[in-house]
């Protein structure tokens, strides 16, 4: 699906009834990771443009869990965490999640 800046996701359990604008603003590394790992999901290219506003200058605050424990490490984004969307890898594969869908 190809959404825009203020849908809804309807499977998100994370962000139940946040439109994508109000998640970018506390959590945008989930919209990344649903990029990035989500086969189905593309921001078009409206609201990529959007995201890259709203997310400029963002710092990337992730920090992986190293517990030495390898299964911790396999569900990294179980918090909350902000990426700057003018990131040209990230662009191109929603470019070409979106000509897949069309």
């Amino acid at each position: 699906m190809i959404f825009e800046i203020d849908d809804i996701i309807p499977f998100s359990k994370r962000h139940k009834n946040e439109t994508i604008r109000e998640i970018v603003a506390s959590d945008s590394g989930y919209i990344r990771t649903l990029i990035e790992k989500n086969e189905d999901f593309a921001l078009s290219q409206k609201a990529f443009e959007e995201v890259q506003k709203i997310t400029k200058g963002h710092k990337d605050t992730w920090e992986p869990k190293h517990t030495g424990n390898i299964f911790d490490e396999l569900k990294p984004y179980a918090v909350p965490y902000l990426f700057d969307f003018n990131n040209e890898e990230l662009r191109k594969l929603n470019q070409e999640k979106i000509e897949k869908q069309n």
